[in-house]
């Protein structure tokens, strides 16, 4: 599964006059779960797990999972914030 990123920001307050920028497309996820408000996101081996976090800045969780992180209702990456994803059969 692919995760894509939508309707960016480089600050979370920023007021978007468009659709925002497009963030990074997550590939090779093979399962989303969630417990206690925390979101992971699995992926099927360390080497798609690293490209990853990579890309998104986010911190690791167990042996091949990522925790998203949100900050006042947007989804976090180290590139911006960013209002809607989708999670998508690659």
């Amino acid at each position: 599964m692919q995760l894509h990123l939508f309707h960016g920001r480089t600050t979370p307050d920023e007021y978007l006059q468009d659709w925002g920028f497009d963030g990074p497309t997550i590939n090779e996820i093979t399962s989303l779960t969630g417990t206690y408000g925390e979101l992971y996101v699995h992926f099927e081996n360390e080497q798609h797990l690293y490209l990853a976090q990579k890309q998104t800045g986010w911190d690791l969780f167990g042996d091949c999972a990522l925790v998203m992180s949100f900050r006042e209702e947007l989804l976090q990456t180290s590139d911006g914030y960013f209002g809607d994803w989708e999670l998508t059969q690659g």
